[in-house]
């Protein structure tokens, strides 16, 4: 990517008061996220296999989560029947980069290609194989604004945030009619530390005029940018007071995709095997899905303040066929987030590429475990055992 591009300019001045429309978003959003930032003081932490898995232990349902939680995320990984990817498979790590660069010749042109190899050389932790590879991409100078969105996510997936910065800015200048430029350069800026400037984009879309196929993308954005005031320190003089107020969340778990003529919904079923999507949105579990977002590129959103514990398997449902383009499949970008909008947030990317997004086809899932509250409960119990035996034997005399 140009090193020397210049980052885009964002102005804006703040309105009096929201606007109707926007209002009805904030009190639609309040109910699902306004906790209070006490909820945070519980450690959790994500751990990703190696390759996609399913879940095989037996876990309680329907609890809150308490202190102490652990979690898996499990994959369903999209494996492209491709003859180049045959032939990597069976190449050794050693071998993998030259045999790459052996069957580059017959696919020099086509982008699909180096999304497809780029996979092979993350799935074996050799991440800086990917970037040569995807660097390609960037050197074909294609002014295609999907292409370069996955190019940029992708870059965001592997960690480097200043190449993916570069690469929204130049989609911003390619594509800033519409609202979703100006959200990815922004969780770009955020994932490389410009907090301010990922905050002026989120609410320059806040404050725009857009197309009304892209109307529902501003509760996402609300969301997004009281994570950034929550957890940064940011200049918000310029914002409007009432969109500002923390709402963290146990699980905030984000579904977009590339192509704008897609329209996929977000499934998300609880450890009650209760679902919510755009026709259930709320569930008996405390969950909330989004709005559906049927046009553009999302993303539909799924957040509950307090998580149980179980599974919480995540789908996805096609209304629309998918499109073959010059980047190949429609590539769905998941974004899964624990404690969201605390100090403790973590936050897993993942890229997903598929032919075919049929219905409830399941891409992941998050486990809760209960072990760890257990072993707890269990080292409590023995203490106050212990303890009520010491008074005893001190009242009574007895053992």
């Amino acid at each position: 990517p140009d090193s020397s591009m210049q980052e885009s300019e964002v102005s804006y001045s703040a309105p009096a008061r929201a606007s109707e429309s926007d209002a009805e978003m904030v009190a639609d959003m309040a109910p699902a996220a306004r906790a209070s930032a006490s909820d945070a003081g519980r450690a959790y932490r994500i751990a990703a296999p190696a390759s996609a898995r399913s879940s095989a232990r037996t876990m309680s349902r329907g609890k809150p989560a308490e202190n102490k939680q652990s979690a898996t995320v499990s994959l369903q990984a999209w494996n492209p029947d491709t003859p180049y990817l045959k032939i990597l498979k069976q190449s050794s790590d050693s071998e993998l980069y030259k045999d790459y660069l052996k069957i580059k010749r017959g696919y020099e042109d086509q982008p699909s290609f180096y999304f497809d190899v780029s996979d092979e050389f993350v799935k074996r932790k050799m991440n800086d194989k990917a970037l040569i590879v995807l660097s390609n991409i960037a050197e074909m100078k294609l002014d295609n604004v999907e292409l370069l969105r996955i190019l940029g996510n992708k870059l965001l997936q592997l960690g480097y945030n200043k190449y993916a910065v570069d690469i929204f800015e130049q989609v911003v200048k390619l594509g800033g009619e519409n609202p979703q430029p100006y959200r990815d350069l922004a969780l770009a800026y955020q994932a490389a530390g410009q907090y301010q400037k990922a905050l002026d984009n989120l609410y320059k879309i806040m404050l725009g005029s857009w197309d009304n196929r892209f109307g529902k993308l501003k509760q996402i954005i609300f969301v997004e940018m009281n994570d950034i005031i929550a957890r940064y320190k940011v200049n918000t003089s310029k914002i409007n007071k009432e969109f500002i107020f923390k709402m963290p969340v146990d699980i905030r778990i984000t579904l977009g995709w590339s192509s704008d003529s897609t329209d996929i919904d977000l499934h998300v079923t609880d450890p009650y095997n209760e679902t919510a999507y755009f026709g259930h949105r709320l569930t008996a579990g405390g969950g909330h899905m989004s709005n559906d977002i049927t046009q553009g590129f999302g993303p539909e959103e799924f957040m509950i303040k307090k998580a149980l514990e179980g599974s919480y398997k995540i789908k996805t449902n096609n209304f629309s066929d998918s499109r073959q383009s010059v980047s190949g499949p429609v590539t769905l970008y998941l974004d899964i987030f624990t404690f969201y909008g605390t100090d403790k947030e973590t936050h897993q990317r993942i890229l997903v590429r598929t032919e075919n997004v049929k219905e409830d086809n399941i891409i992941g899932s998050i486990d809760f475990s209960n072990s760890d509250i257990e072993q707890e409960n269990k080292s409590e119990k023995e203490n106050t055992d212990s303890n009520i035996k010491r008074k005893f034997k001190s009242l009574f005399g007895v053992k």
